[in-house]
């Protein structure tokens, strides 16, 4: 299990923002991301309404900006 201190204050103003609210299995969403929002460069996450979302480096896909299948590869498995 995954344990990383809680990033504070979160993103609470995005909290109903149609474009951040997206599908995701139980599993995948309370177990795997839970809290988590990896950055590239943690030192620009945006810690309020006013700062800017575009100057971060997510590291998750988001799947409504973003074409999954350019990002995503397949391997031959082994037998």
């Amino acid at each position: 299990m995954r344990t990383a201190p809680v990033e504070r204050p979160g993103y609470y103003w995005l909290a109903y923002e149609w474009d951040n609210l997206l599908f995701s299995c139980g599993i995948c969403n309370g177990t795997h991301k839970r809290n988590l929002f990896p950055l590239g460069n943690p030192e620009k996450r945006a810690r309020s309404r006013r700062a800017k979302l575009s100057v971060e480096e997510p590291l998750l896909v988001h799947p409504a900006q973003e074409e999954p299948e350019q990002l995503v590869g397949y391997r031959d498995e082994y037998a």
